[in-house]
Order: C-alpha cells, then sequence, then structure tokens
C-alpha cells in the first residue's frame, strides 16, 4: 500500500476524532474552561484541571490533524499519477482547516455563540467530506 494512502487514512481519523473531542468538549460543558485564544488561561500550557485538559487536548489534536492534513496534501500533490480532483478536494480541506482554526478562535471569542459554533461545525463537516472524497478518488484511480 501506498505511503498517501497510509497518510489520508491517518489524517481522516485525526479529523474524525477531532469532531468527537471537539462535540465532547461542547457537550459536556467544557467549552469556555479555556476562555481565549490562542492560549489558554493566558498560558501556552495552562494549569491541567480536568475541564481544561479536555478543552486542551482538543487544541492539541488540531495540531496534529493540521499536521496530517498539510502533509497528506502534499502528499496527494506530489504523486505520479496526481488526480487533478484529489488534488483540489486536498487542497480545499486545507484552506477550510484555517479557516476552521480561525472559527474555532471565534467561538471561543463570542463565549459559544450558537450560530459561531453551527459554522463551525458545518466546516468540520466539509473537511471530513473532502478528505473522503480525495480517499475515494484515490482507490478509484490506485487500483
Amino acid at each position: 500500500m501506498r505511503n498517501e494512502w497510509v497518510l489520508l487514512q491517518l489524517t481522516l481519523i485525526s479529523v474524525y476524532l477531532l469532531m468527537v473531542v471537539g462535540a465532547y468538549v461542547t457537550t459536556a460543558g467544557y467549552g469556555l474552561e479555556c476562555p481565549d485564544w490562542p492560549t489558554c488561561q493566558g498560558q501556552l500550557i495552562p494549569p491541567l484541571t480536568t475541564g481544561v485538559l479536555v478543552e486542551y487536548s482538543h487544541r492539541l489534536l488540531t495540531v496534529l490533524t493540521s499536521v496530517l492534513l498539510f502533509a497528506a496534501t502534499y502528499a496527494v500533490w506530489r504523486m505520479p499519477f496526481r488526480v487533478p480532483a484529489m488534488v483540489r478536494s486536498m487542497k480545499f480541506a486545507s484552506v477550510l482547516l484555517v479557516i476552521q482554526i480561525l472559527l474555532g478562535g471565534v467561538v471561543v471569542g463570542t463565549e459559544l455563540n450558537a450560530l459561531v459554533a453551527a459554522a463551525h461545525l458545518a466546516n468540520a463537516i466539509l473537511i471530513f467530506g473532502l478528505v473522503v472524497s480525495a480517499m475515494i478518488l484515490y482507490r478509484h484511480h490506485a487500483y
């Protein structure tokens, strides 16, 4: 199996886990344990109480997901049998990820405004769908 496929799989798993953890942060009431952004309680590494640990794990998982998504985008772009639609899908997912990170800051800054939180969730679903699309295109053209 090619490295790009494994990277796409890891990216999809990471995006999914990030969405699950984000949903847990919101529904469990930990959404404002880090009331500022991009720091948490004014620190890069805050005191890790239970609530802060839950919300901070979402932020740390965002870093991992970002690295994986950008690496997968680059790997797909560099593939010898590059499929333009697959590359576009991953590039668009990368742009949406940057928007997603900024939206996360706005969610915190607006103290979990429902409309902003809904936009944050909708954008996450788009990113997930784009990575799935890239994987479908990969499987269709690789074999």
